[in-house]
């Protein structure tokens, strides 16, 4: 036990001392590359501290303008913080530019789709998360963004179809079984719904804060 809360500190500790370079102009150690703060600038993303985060992909893009990985990660932080045109200027950015790698673009338009749904352009959310699937296939998010898009226009079968994707490829997200249950009831198929809604219930997600959560 010792030794894991140890470990832990030992993190915390390298990520504030990198955390000063991100948040400074000065310093006596050598100028990082743009990677060297991209990097912790994921950690702090994944533990929710995301004024941290901001500051360590704001450091990278400053060293490298042309890193979208940065300004893809910025983005998804911006999505978060639900500053939904500053998420939408970083994810346009990051695909104006070259980054030779497909899982890059995939998450970009993921996260840009994500961005379109919360907005309710609806149309544009479909056009991005097919983009993000058709890059990368196993992108449950996107499917499930593409679902609630679908949903919102009427076409409840494409959005059945595409959750039941999302839960073949990750099958513990509850609010996954929320939305199809909301699918299912759209579609009159009450039991089926009732099913959903009872092993989102299961997987610790509230019903009531389902579909409305997740299209606004």
């Amino acid at each position: 036990m010792k030794r894991k809360l140890l470990a832990a500190m030992s993190l915390m500790l390298i990520l504030t001392i990198i955390l000063c370079g991100c948040s400074s102009s000065r310093s006596k150690e050598p100028r990082k590359d743009a990677t060297y703060y991209n990097s912790p600038g994921m950690t702090f993303y994944e533990i929710k501290d995301y004024d941290k985060a901001l500051k360590c992909f704001t450091q990278a893009i400053k060293l490298d303008k042309n890193f979208a990985v940065a300004y893809s990660n910025r983005g998804w932080v911006y999505e978060e913080l639900k500053e939904y045109n500053k998420a939408l200027q970083d994810f346009n950015k990051a695909l104006s530019l070259d980054s030779r790698d497909a899982f890059t673009y995939a998450g970009t338009y993921a996260g840009r789709g994500r961005v379109y749904e919360s907005l309710g352009d609806y149309n544009k959310a479909i056009e991005d998360a097919s983009a993000a699937l058709a890059l990368k296939s196993d992108l449950h998010d996107a499917y499930n963004t593409r679902a609630v898009a679908y949903s919102h226009l009427g076409n409840h079968e494409k959005a059945l179809a595409d959750y039941n994707s999302a839960i073949s490829i990750e099958p513990n997200i509850g609010l996954y079984y929320s939305n199809r249950g909301h699918a299912y009831r759209a579609l009159g198929v009450n039991n089926l719904a009732d099913d959903d809604f009872s092993k989102s219930r299961e997987l610790g997600y509230v019903p009531e804060q389902n579909f409305s959560e997740v299209s606004k």
